[in-house]
């Protein structure tokens, strides 16, 4: 006999049991008691509702009789706690060649419930909207997205936007978290000594008129973000993407980073005083130069 499948979490609480809270969802009870996070509990004086996902802690009172804590102030406060408690970078900056302090301004920190690295993004008015969780997949750092949050939000958020200044009138937008680093690191340190970029002082950095954001990947970018171009000349700095071919038709693909950059030109035309993009090579890619080169291979080549 084949063997029954294996029964799913509730999606209410699918965010919490996603950052490591022991939820007993298969007990049958409907109110779910754990340690909280957020106080030194530890006796479970958290409670989660698993058909709503709404929870209060009966120790620290976080989260109000009224509203609860719910999936969005969760990760919020999970992000908080664990970026005031984040010290040491030294291994997550050693892998990705950016500086310590680069992480801690774009947010990286490590979770207070499970110890991984995580990656706030947020939405157009500088809300967390999904805390990224940090895994590997074959030997590299993946990206995993909290699920099955409230959808009055979108799944995805942009990276940087906490650093954003709306005085500034450029914007370069990136592909991807760590290019948006390296660009912003690059920008803020405007000179190489013995190989490496040296942080120069505020005033004389290319950051006094530029913007350095990232969309999570070339397919992804949610209208609602386009506010934030208003008035702004952009810049989309997207990868070095070779044609794909479809599976299905056997047909050519456009390159997938030349064609996000196309799409969002076109979410943020009416909000942008003007909109450039790399373009890579005639054809919209350079064959030269392997399929998935980015701005920050190329600030590595350059150093």
């Amino acid at each position: 006999m084949p063997e029954p499948k294996k029964r799913k979490p509730p999606n209410a609480i699918r965010p919490y049991l996603f950052h490591g809270l022991e939820l007993d969802w298969e007990s049958g009870e409907e109110e779910l008691s754990v340690p909280c996070p957020f106080c030194d509990d530890e006796e479970g004086h958290l409670n989660i509702n698993q058909k709503t996902g709404m929870g209060r802690c009966l120790r620290c009172g976080q989260g109000s009789k009224k509203e609860g804590i719910g999936s969005y102030v969760f990760i919020r406060l999970l992000w908080e706690k664990s970026d005031k408690a984040t010290t040491d970078y030294t291994d997550l900056a050693k892998e990705k060649s950016l500086f310590p302090d680069t992480l801690m301004r774009w947010g990286a920190c490590r979770s207070t419930i499970t110890g991984e690295w995580l990656l706030p993004g947020y939405n157009g008015l500088g809300k967390i909207t999904q805390l990224y969780r940090l895994g590997r997949k074959d030997g590299k750092v993946i990206m995993l997205a909290t699920p099955k949050l409230d959808r009055r939000e979108y799944g995805h958020g942009l990276f940087g936007v906490n650093l954003f200044d709306k005085d500034k009138s450029q914007v370069f937008i990136c592909e991807g978290p760590w290019d948006g680093m390296a660009l912003w690191q690059a920008f803020a340190s405007h000179r190489i000594e013995e190989g490496k970029f040296v942080a120069s002082s505020e005033e004389s950095s290319l950051l006094t008129g530029a913007n350095v954001l990232a969309v999570p990947g070339c397919g992804t970018f949610n209208k609602s973000w386009a506010d934030l171009f208003e008035g702004k000349d952009v810049c989309l700095v997207y990868d070095n993407d070779h044609p794909r071919i479809d599976p299905k038709t056997n047909e050519s693909l456009p390159p997938a980073g030349y064609a996000g950059m196309h799409r969002a030109s076109v979410m943020i035309a009416e909000k942008a005083s003007s909109i450039k993009f790399l373009k890579w090579g005639e054809v919209g890619y350079d064959a030269s130069l392997p399929s998935g080169f980015d701005v920050k291979d190329l600030l590595t080549v350059g150093v």
